[in-house]
Formats: structure tokens, sequence, C-alpha cells
């Protein structure tokens, strides 16, 4: 059995939105940079592509209209990827702000666990309690711990005041009543994408 309490941040937050969106697209993603890492290639590629273009129509190569129509391509793209991170940012903060009430400035859960449920209480919101039948994934990533009882749906806090004997046990409760670390594949997007195309073109033939 384990009791402890823990501080969450809009950090935090961020942390537990990327580890979920991956956990649906089946993405094994650990580095928090990423989001952004994608958007500056992208727009890398999209000025090295305005470049190239804009010499071939200077040099007659091709019609304005398709300059013109590279263009527009190259700012949806470079739109897109600059939105992920922001769109990201304001969905964590958007978490955030509906864990806790807007004037409540305490930040403190409380967990208590042992080998057959979890305790969660947020001060001034409520208390939880789930079994550990009714959790199916584990994912700890960057200090932030999330229990899953769906696929979208989580008990989540954070791990950052755990000494490393604490953390272990955490992990020994996870793995002694059956809880996976990752996702079944069988849960992920892409495999389900994956499996609809073979069944389509099975279909085709």
């Amino acid at each position: 059995m384990m009791k402890f309490s823990s501080t969450l941040t809009l950090a935090d937050f961020k942390v537990a939105h990327r580890i979920s969106v991956n956990r649906r697209l089946g993405v094994r993603n650990h580095y928090p940079f990423a989001s952004v890492i994608y958007s500056t290639a992208v727009i890398i590629a999209a000025i090295a592509l305005f470049i190239t273009m804009f010499s071939y129509w200077l040099r007659n190569l091709i019609t304005l209209s398709h300059f013109i129509e590279s263009i527009i391509f190259e700012i949806f793209a470079v739109l897109f990827s600059v939105s992920i991170p922001i769109i990201r940012y304001f969905v964590a903060r958007k978490w955030f702000r509906r864990y806790f009430y807007a004037a409540q400035t305490d930040r403190t859960i409380s967990i208590d666990i042992d080998d057959e449920r979890i305790l969660f209480e947020v001060p001034g919101v409520g208390e939880s309690k789930v079994l550990w039948r009714a959790i199916i994934a584990f994912e700890h990533e960057e200090n932030v711990a999330l229990l899953y009882t769906s696929v979208s749906k989580f008990i989540m806090f954070s791990t950052s005041a755990l000494s490393p004997a604490q953390l272990t046990e955490l992990k020994d409760l996870v793995v002694r009543n059956g809880v996976q670390f990752h996702p079944e594949e069988s849960d992920t997007l892409w495999v389900r994408i994956q499996k609809d195309l073979k069944n389509f073109w099975r279909s085709e033939r």
C-alpha cells in the first residue's frame, strides 16, 4: 500500500496530452519537442521548395499558375505544421483548467493505492475509487503517470515527489495487477487503419 500527494502543473498536462495522443495513434514518441522539430522541418522544406519553384518560374520552366499553386500548398503545409504545437498547448491548458476550479490555487491531489483499488482525491472537487480490474494500461514518462480506464480516459498524477523505492513499488503494483505498461496493439489507430486497408484490398480482389 502506498499513499502520497502529487502537485500537477500545466507542464504535466502537456506531457499527458502528448502521451494520450501518441497512444491513440500507436506512436512511441518520447521526445517532448518532436512536434516543434517536425514544424521546423516542414518550414525549412517549404522555403526550399519556394526557392526552387521561384527559380523554375524565372527560367520559364513552369507557368505562373503552377508557381502560385505551389505557394498555396506551401502556405497550407506551414500553417498545419505550426498549428500542431499550438493546438497541443491550448488543449493541455483546457484540461488543466477543467481539472480544478478556476479560483483554486492548491493543485495538489491525493493518491492512495493498494492491491485492490486506487483512491484519487482532488481537493474541493471530489474523490474517486477505481478498482485495478478497471485499469487497462499504464504509461509513465517525464514524471507523469497515467492509469487508463479506457482508450481516452485515465487517472493522472505526477511522480516527481516519489522516491526511487516508491516508484518501484508503484510499478510492482501495476505488474502484480496484470496492467500493461503499453497499450494493446489492437487499440492503436495505426493498426486499425492497416487492418481496414487490408480488408479493403481483399474485398477489391
